[in-house]
């Protein structure tokens, strides 16, 4: 095959140039096997860009023995950590907070937890990033929970509403009080609804909205009751009736639907 040709003076065709190299580098990559792509990256140095064999890696779906050999090489890459020079080791640190994507829970909680309450903000905010999509330990909602007394990262607590599980244990009244942001608190108060029911209604009064929007995602039927009860108690409250209709909807209550409209209609006509 002949060499192509074209004006490189042109400001156009060098983007072009530059675009077209990157493709083909980036189809290359799809020519190796997962075990290929490992072996690169267990290899990474300071000066060589990593960042297309690791977005290769986790668009692949990984076999078991895939997986375990991706734990082999994060394992390798720790220990090349414990002994780099610091800027190869904050490398190194990035490549294994981005690979614990691709990872079961378990071994996404073992890999990640010593960020999590690491001294730098942007380490334990990839951490966190990492672990969005996965079942957290009771160790690592522990530290969370500690990072926040300590630092006040409000991404720490949004990262145990995203585990029901956690919630009851860390406790909900502790999430809800320091939770800044109304959809996280709903969240929270779902956890509870989903896990320990009791404290949930102990809560209902005192966070109304969270309550009615925790009971929408749970589209339970049997909360229908409690949450008519906020109503009669909140009656006057715009916001709180917009997301008592949205749980009304959610909830399929077509008769209570018909009576909120009735009961907004002359406030909303002209």
């Amino acid at each position: 095959m002949e060499n192509m040709t074209f004006d490189t003076n042109d400001y156009m065709s060098k983007i072009a140039a530059r675009e077209l190299s990157r493709t083909i580098k980036f189809a290359s990559l799809r020519c190796l096997s997962p075990a290929e792509i490992m072996s690169e990256l267990a290899e990474l140095d300071e000066a060589e860009d990593q960042s297309d064999y690791i977005s290769r890696l986790l668009d692949l779906k990984l076999n078991q023995s895939e997986l375990e050999l991706l734990e082999l090489t994060m394992e390798t890459l720790v220990q090349r950590a414990d002994k780099a020079p610091p800027k190869l080791k904050k490398k190194i640190h990035y490549v294994l907070l981005r690979l614990v994507r691709a990872l079961p829970s378990d071994a996404a909680c073992r890999f990640a937890e010593p960020f999590v309450d690491h001294r730098l903000k942007t380490v334990r905010e990839r951490a966190f990033s990492a672990l969005r999509n996965k079942q957290i330990s009771e160790s690592i909602a522990e530290k969370l929970t500690n990072i926040f007394c300590m630092l006040g990262d409000q991404e720490a607590l949004e990262l145990i509403a995203r585990n029901p599980e956690r919630v009851p244990k860390v406790g909900g009244e502790f999430l809800l009080t320091n939770l800044t942001e109304r959809y996280w608190r709903g969240r929270v108060l779902e956890a509870l609804l989903r896990h320990d029911r009791s404290t949930a209604m102990t809560l209902a009064d005192r966070f109304p909205f969270e309550f009615a929007h925790a009971v929408g995602r749970t589209e339970d039927r049997t909360l229908l009751e409690p949450l008519r009860g906020l109503f009669d108690a909140h009656p006057n409250n715009l916001e709180f009736l917009s997301i008592y209709a949205y749980a009304l909807g959610k909830l399929s209550a077509k008769a209570d639907l018909e009576s909120l409209e009735k009961y907004v209609r002359p406030t909303t006509l002209p």
